[in-house]
């Protein structure tokens, strides 16, 4: 049996707010997440809660996501979140940009196009990661723009495998170190 899925589909512009506060995300699933379509979505998580919170796999393709969150990660998930062609997202957060045990992002084919992530900390203390996983990072192709602007954080933090293909841009920024790896014991 599959496990339920909830795909959010935008056309047009959309904005979703944080109302009142919770311990999770403005938009927030217990099931598998899929967010498409060609439209865009403003969301703001507010003084309490993550931008989007899935406590299983999310998919993004295609939309437009602007992410903006005061307290947490602007996604966060706790299995794999996958990244595909045509995407765009941009993400202004205290917490770690994206936050989840793997991170696949599949940033370019020929019928979608390219994707585009942005990250960037509101603040220069205090802040968190671009990408932190927990397993693996996988990047083919696409454009990544981090910066993590704390002494101990950094753009890409990984605990076991980071992939990257040739045809990837990545433009890191960090005051200290830009990648962080910490290999099982």
């Amino acid at each position: 049996v599959a496990a339920p899925k909830v795909e959010l589909s935008f056309t047009g512009s959309n904005s979703f707010k944080a109302n009142g506060s919770g311990k999770n995300g403005t938009i927030y699933s217990e099931c598998k997440l899929a967010i498409k379509g060609h439209g865009s979505a403003n969301i703001d998580g507010g003084q309490n809660l993550s931008g989007i919170c899935s406590t299983e796999s999310m998919s993004i393709k295609n939309a437009t996501l602007n992410i903006a969150s005061a307290a947490k990660q602007g996604i966060s998930c706790d299995r794999k979140v996958t990244v595909n062609g045509g995407a765009t997202i941009n993400i202004n957060s205290k917490g770690d940009g994206i936050h989840c045990n793997k991170f696949l992002y599949n940033g370019y084919n020929t019928t979608d196009g390219k994707s585009t992530i942005t990250i960037n900390s509101l603040y220069n203390t205090g802040c968190a990661d671009g990408i932190d996983t927990d397993d693996y990072i996988i990047i083919n192709g696409g454009d990544l723009f981090i910066t993590a602007l704390s002494e101990y954080k950094y753009a890409l933090k990984v605990r076991k495998v980071i992939n990257l293909k040739s045809d990837t841009y990545l433009h890191l920024t960090r005051i200290v170190g830009l990648l962080h790896y910490e290999p099982e014991s």
